[in-house]
């Protein structure tokens, strides 16, 4: 911050562990006299919200409260990849005044604005058929296009050619599995914050190698005990931008994912890691529970969410939740619960 603002450096011994000089000294003295607008970037800042962070949250998240309410032309951009309604109760709090934005993926000519850098330096140029196959692979999605589009220059520079060479439909075709590869971890960030139904949803609609699946289908291959969880879950995926409605039923968003998740995630093996998480999500309701008899709400609300992380239709753990923000005076968190419950069962 020092740097940005007037390149001077700062004694470091001024600055203690809990952060209060930071706040209350160091920022109104470099920020206020020069009359600017000082701007903090959180990237991926839910992950404090995560059970396992609950430390982290209850010490970091009041001191944040606190400075927020006294800037001096300070201000934050929160970026998280988890809805409100996912949030805990202390997030919520501590940011209800806070605008939220949706952030979807880009359009086509902002998706073009990526894949046409290699034009601007003269060392790729693309066909009509490349540029909608680009397109067609990642429709929008900021990362996938800028890798893809990557790995087909990787692709056709590997040929080693004598002017710059003009990318095809089949180019990006063949670039397809390297862009898998290199993107792997990018997928299972994806994966990794959805919801076991969400899971199984996505993986049987993958399974089927179709571009669209009716509803029907997708209950059919998701049959017994998922059944309901399944039913629920495109509702959820279309709010998180991972299915598109058609005439048919639902869609792949992003065309390059479903491939990844039919290479990845089979649905009978996503099928038995679900059965393998309710036990888990069954104990941790139950201490949950035994923290809520003792009065305990802050560890009985950490355990239940933990709980519904891993099976969000576990319907006692809803109304569990209800009670705890009942207890809490959260009225209005408490009906959106319980009726979330009710919806379920």
């Amino acid at each position: 911050v020092s740097r940005h603002l007037d390149g001077t450096t700062v004694d470091r011994d001024n600055f203690d562990s809990e952060g209060g000089f930071f706040r209350d000294n160091f920022l109104p003295g470099a920020v206020c006299p020069i009359n600017k607008k000082l701007i903090f970037l959180f990237d991926e800042f839910d992950v404090l919200d995560r059970p396992y962070k609950g430390q982290v949250g209850a010490t970091f998240l009041p001191y944040l409260r606190r400075w927020v309410a006294r800037t001096c032309d300070v201000h934050f951009v929160l970026a998280m990849g988890r809805r409100p309604d996912e949030l805990s109760t202390q997030m919520l709090n501590t940011f209800q005044d806070a605008q939220t934005r949706h952030v979807s993926m880009m359009d086509i000519p902002e998706s073009l604005g990526i894949v046409r850098q290699s034009e601007q330096n003269h060392t790729l140029y693309w066909s009509d058929s490349g540029i909608n196959r680009i397109c067609y692979w990642t429709q929008g999605h900021p990362y996938l296009t800028q890798l893809l589009s990557s790995e087909v220059w990787e692709m056709l520079y590997d040929e080693d050619p004598k002017e710059p060479p003009t990318a095809t439909a089949d180019d990006v075709d063949l670039a397809i599995e390297a862009t898998l590869e290199q993107g792997a971890n990018a997928f299972q960030w994806i994966w990794n914050g959805l919801t076991p139904a969400e899971k199984l949803a996505l993986s049987a609609m993958a399974s089927t190698g179709k571009s669209t699946v009716s509803r029907r289908a997708l209950r059919y291959r998701g049959a017994g005990k998922f059944r309901r969880e399944l039913e629920m879950a495109p509702e959820s995926l279309l709010k998180r931008d991972l299915l598109r409605r058609s005439a048919e039923g639902y869609r792949f968003a992003i065309p390059l994912l479903q491939r990844w998740i039919m290479e990845n995630k089979p649905v009978g093996r996503v099928r038995a890691d679900l059965e393998n998480l309710r036990p888990q999500a069954e104990s941790l309701f139950r201490e949950a529970k035994n923290s809520f008899a003792l009065g305990d709400l802050n560890d009985a609300e950490m355990r239940v969410r933990h709980a519904l992380a891993i099976d969000p239709n576990h319907v006692r753990g809803r109304l569990l939740l209800g009670r705890i923000h009942l207890s809490n005076g959260n009225q209005a968190e408490a009906v959106s619960v319980i009726e979330s419950a009710y919806r379920s069962d």
